[in-house]
């Protein structure tokens, strides 16, 4: 029923969102990865700090 609703742009564009959906989903799990890293890092030296070997 969606599909028959759809104006031929807005086929077009879900086309294109899917034929690049894995390259996005890949890059939000990157920046994803990237945080926790950052914010076990920052975890690591707060408990260095507060044993005071910082």
């Amino acid at each position: 029923m969606m599909l028959s609703e759809m104006t031929w742009y807005q086929l077009t564009e879900w086309e294109a969102y899917f034929s690049i959906k894995d390259e996005i989903e890949k890059e939000q799990e990157k920046e994803m990865e990237k945080k926790i890293k950052e914010e076990e890092r920052q975890q690591r030296n707060l408990q260095a700090a507060k044993r005071g070997r910082w």
